[in-house]
């Protein structure tokens, strides 16, 4: 069972990375900066925690993993793992929603994006003539990242479905996460109690 690809978003990815350099770059400036007090010492190391576990979960934790068995989804709190045969749609809205036997899962991974315009057109049409022929009008048939995902998981539903495969969805919150939650909780209150 070898893991064929990991889809997330790229932009959440490196600002989840950013936010977690500054969280270190925060707590650093706490333990060494002689210009504050303890209890501000404090509150900058509880703003640090908070912006390290929000960064963990909300742009470092989500993803949509495939693997040759199942689809396992990793939302900010929850783990789902999707068999094959349990996926029957996939489409875009403004995530990735998978259709299961379960019911649907919202891909936090996978947000929809807006696919470029063919060069020549504008946003709002300025700098075009009103009255252009047919067959120099640009063709606005472009498939976003996200849409690619989706057919690409319906592809590979119906490549690896099994007739007598079991199609159980099966739903847990994740241990990290939720350790993730209290510590993003617990930095905003001493952040908040000693500010």
């Amino acid at each position: 069972m070898g893991r064929l690809e990991v889809h997330r978003s790229g932009s959440g990815f490196l600002l989840g990375w950013f936010f977690l350099a500054v969280s270190l770059l925060t707590a650093g400036s706490a333990v060494w900066s002689s210009g504050y007090n303890a209890d501000r010492r404090w509150a900058a190391g509880g703003i640090a925690i908070a912006i390290a576990a929000g960064s963990y979960l909300f742009g470092l934790r989500p993803a949509v993993e495939e693997e040759s068995a199942l689809l396992r989804v990793k939302n900010p709190l929850r783990n789902f793992e999707v068999p094959w045969a349990a996926l029957s749609d996939a489409r875009v809205t403004d995530v990735l929603l998978l259709d299961t036997s379960k019911g649907q899962i919202r891909c936090f991974a996978v947000p929809r994006r807006r696919g470029s315009r063919p060069k020549g057109s504008s946003l709002f049409g300025f700098g075009q003539s009103l009255v252009m022929p047919v067959e120099h009008r640009p063709v606005l048939t472009v498939q976003s990242g996200s849409q690619a995902v989706a057919a690409r998981l319906l592809e590979l539903a119906a490549e690896y479905r099994r007739a007598n495969e079991p199609a159980e969805v099966r739903s847990e919150l994740s241990v990290a996460a939720v350790a993730s939650s209290v510590f993003l909780v617990l930095g905003v209150v001493i952040a908040v109690a000693l500010w």
